[in-house]
C-alpha cells in the first residue's frame, strides 16, 4: 500500500490506539509516523474532544456486594453515556491483593500515576500502550510508617513535559514539603512548601487548567483536623508555586457536610453532601473566576436523599451540559432536571471513587521513550 503521506495523516489520527499499535508494522514508514510526537499530540487532542467520547474509560473504585475488599473495574464512557439500559457489572470482578495496595492517583492524556503501599514504588503507565514506567521514590529512606504523602500528575505545556507532585510530612509533622518529578529531566527537585498551616486532604491532585488540585483544612494546631471549613489550594506546574482558589460565594464546608474535589469535563468541581439530606454539585466554568461557579446537579431532584446514605457521585460532564451521576446502584446520565439514560449496577454498595482517562499513545518515559511506543 503507497498512500500519500498527507492521506495517512488525515486518516490514522482518528484510529483507536489498538489500531495504530497494530499499524506500525506495516511499514517503517508508517511506524516513524505513528512514533513521531507530532502525531502523538494529534492523536491526543482528537481523542480527548472525540464528541461521543469514543476513546473515554471510566474506572471506578467501590465496595462489592459479594466480595470482601475494594475491588476495581474499568468500563468504555459511552457505554455509560449512551448505550441500552443494562447491568454494567456482568461478572464479578477480580478481588484485589490485600497484601500489596495498588492506589491510583488520577490520570493525564491517558498516563496513569500509581503507587504501592508494598514498597517504595511509583508508575507511570499508559494502559492503552500498556507501556510503565518505574520512577525513583522521593527520599524513601527518610519515610516511616504513618507519614502522611499525597501526590499527582500532570502536564506542563511551557516546556511539553509531564511533572509528578508529592507532598508530605517526612521531614517534619508541621510543614509538609513538595518535590516535583520531571519527566524530561529524570529528577525530583524541592519546591515551596505546601501553604503554611494547612493539611492536604488524603485525594489524588486534580488536574485542570495547568494546575494541581487539593483540598485542604487547617492543621490540628491551628485548630482544623475535625471537620471544619477546607480551602482549594493549587499549585501552577509551570511556576511552580501554591496559590488558593476561591470557592463559591456562601458555600459551606463544614458539618454535616462534606466535600470533594473533582475534575469534570476539564472544569474543577466540588461536591457538597450531607448523608440524609442532599448532594449538590458545582462547576467553574471560567477558571479563576469565583463568580463563575455554577450549581449544575441536585440529588433531591431525581431521588429521595434519605435513601442515599453516602449521597452522590459526579463521573463525566459533556460539553452539552449532560452529566454522568451515580447515587446508589444507578449511574445516570441527566441535564438540568432530566434523566436522559440510566445503567444499573446492581452489585455495587458503595463507590469510593472514580476517574475518567482517554486513549492515547503518550509515552510514560517522556521524551526518554526506550524502543519507540
Amino acid at each position: 500500500m503507497n498512500l500519500p503521506e498527507e492521506i495517512i495523516y488525515k486518516i490514522l489520527p482518528n484510529l483507536p490506539v489498538k489500531s495504530l499499535l497494530r499499524f506500525k508494522c506495516v511499514s517503517k514508514r508508517w511506524r516513524s509516523t505513528i512514533s513521531s510526537k507530532e502525531f502523538i499530540k494529534e492523536h491526543l487532542k482528537k481523542s480527548s474532544t472525540h464528541p461521543n467520547c469514543t476513546y473515554h474509560m471510566i474506572t471506578m473504585k467501590f465496595k462489592h456486594r459479594y466480595l470482601q475488599g475494594e475491588q476495581t473495574r474499568s468500563y468504555s464512557l459511552p457505554y455509560l453515556l449512551d448505550g441500552p439500559t443494562a447491568v454494567i457489572d456482568h461478572h464479578i470482578p477480580r478481588r484485589e491483593n490485600n497484601r500489596c495496595h495498588l492506589r491510583i492517583w488520577g490520570s493525564c492524556d491517558g498516563v496513569a500515576l500509581v503507587t504501592s503501599n508494598a514498597a517504595d514504588m511509583i508508575l507511570l503507565f499508559n494502559v492503552s500502550t500498556t507501556k510503565f514506567n518505574e520512577i525513583p521514590a522521593s527520599n524513601p529512606k527518610e519515610r516511616y510508617l504513618g507519614d502522611h504523602i499525597v501526590y499527582g500528575l500532570g502536564y506542563d505545556e511551557s516546556t511539553d513535559d509531564y511533572k509528578v507532585v508529592c507532598i508530605d510530612d517526612v521531614s517534619n509533622p508541621k510543614s509538609y514539603k513538595t518535590q516535583i518529578y520531571s519527566c524530561k529531566s529524570l529528577s525530583w527537585k524541592k519546591v515551596e512548601n505546601f501553604k503554611k498551616g494547612l493539611v492536604p486532604l488524603d485525594d489524588p491532585g486534580k488536574f485542570v487548567s495547568g494546575k494541581l488540585h487539593w483540598l485542604a483544612e487547617a492543621a490540628v494546631e491551628d485548630g482544623g483536623g475535625g471537620g471544619g471549613d477546607l480551602d482549594i489550594v493549587s499549585i501552577d506546574l509551570a511556576e511552580e508555586k501554591y496559590n488558593i482558589v476561591a470557592k463559591p460565594e456562601n458555600f459551606s464546608t463544614s458539618i454535616p457536610y462534606q466535600t470533594m474535589l473533582g475534575d469534570l469535563g476539564g472544569y474543577l468541581s466540588l461536591v457538597s453532601y450531607a448523608p440524609m439530606l442532599d448532594t449538590y454539585v458545582w462547576v467553574m466554568k471560567k477558571y479563576g473566576v469565583r463568580e463563575s461557579w455554577n450549581k449544575i446537579w441536585t440529588l433531591s431532584d431525581f431521588a429521595d436523599p434519605k435513601t442515599y446514605v453516602r449521597g452522590a457521585m459526579p463521573l463525566f460532564l459533556k460539553s452539552n451540559g449532560d452529566i454522568l451521576v451515580a447515587f446508589g446502584p444507578c449511574v445516570a446520565v441527566c441535564n438540568g432536571k432530566n434523566k436522559l439514560h440510566e445503567s444499573r449496577a446492581a452489585a455495587i454498595d458503595d463507590l469510593f471513587r472514580a476517574s475518567v482517562s482517554v486513549q492515547s499513545l503518550v509515552s510514560p518515559f517522556g521524551d526518554k521513550d526506550e524502543g519507540g511506543l
